[in-house]
């Protein structure tokens, strides 16, 4: 992508999206990557792989059930264990509804798994949309925003942008 197209080739100029599964994989892939992505946004997501709920039908077995393979691929527990300085460095947009059943319960243990570890973060409540496409519609101006706004702060426009 950096060979062909006019990109800013640093981890704080790239951010990941994703809504529900989507979201898991988001805060994955920054926590797994940090020298490539800088920021995440995960609307309604959850941050424990593997979950086995009626919400998340199969999303257990990618990992076949594999306590090893589940813990290296949580959010929830790789985010305490990077280093302090990279932790420092990353940002996640955290969209959810704090009461909806498992998504709800994923937003708020993950924002405070986020708070423990020192990530920055902001935080974008929702109400009376659910585990729906209606979240994404109604934050995804505002996750935008922050995002923008937090590669402006890091001074990764100039003039030339």
């Amino acid at each position: 992508v950096d060979a062909q197209y006019r990109t800013i080739p640093q981890p704080a100029a790239r951010s990941l999206l994703g809504f529900s599964e989507g979201g898991y994989c988001a805060a994955s892939l920054l926590l797994r990557h940090p020298d490539v992505f800088g920021a995440a946004a995960t609307i309604s997501g959850y941050y424990h792989a593997a979950p086995r709920t009626g919400a998340t039908s199969t999303a257990w077995r990618v990992y076949g059930g594999q306590p090893g393979l589940i813990a290296a691929n949580s959010p929830d527990l790789m985010a305490p264990a990077l280093p302090a300085q990279t932790r420092a460095r990353l940002f996640v947009v955290l969209v959810g509804q704090a009461g909806e059943p498992f998504f709800g319960t994923e937003f708020s243990q993950f924002g405070a798994v986020l708070t423990a570890a020192g990530i920055p973060r902001a935080v974008i409540p929702l109400t009376n949309v659910g585990h729906s496409w209606w979240a994404v519609r109604t934050s995804i101006g505002s996750v935008l925003e922050l995002l923008a706004a937090r590669q402006v702060r890091q001074g990764l426009f100039g003039a030339t942008y």
